[in-house]
């Protein structure tokens, strides 16, 4: 089962000027670099909620971004799940007439 994972997060968007005098510019956090382990995506509870990404630290932190410009995923396979079933026991006598 594939799983689409969150890697790159853009936001605080600004387009820039149309005569080229202010560039595009934007802040971004990318897992595995500047303390990133992760980056775990949200989706809107109810009515009034809104979509959210968390970002998450080595040292624990956690920021929490609203609205960002650009998100970039990557897929992964979500391990299967594991099926016990229960002992069954067998037996090796034969059965004599």
């Amino acid at each position: 089962m594939e799983k689409l994972t969150p890697e790159i997060i853009r936001f605080n968007y600004y387009p820039g000027s149309s005569d080229g005098q202010y560039p595009e510019r934007y802040e971004e956090h990318i897992v595995g670099q500047k303390g990133v382990t992760e980056i775990r995506e949200h989706a809107a509870a109810g009515d009034g909620d809104r979509w959210f990404w968390d970002v998450h630290y080595e040292c624990n932190s956690v920021e929490r971004i609203f609205n960002p410009h650009q998100v970039f995923y990557s897929k992964t396979l979500a391990p299967e799940p594991v099926i016990e079933y229960p002992h069954i026991e067998t037996t090796t006598k034969a059965i004599v007439p």
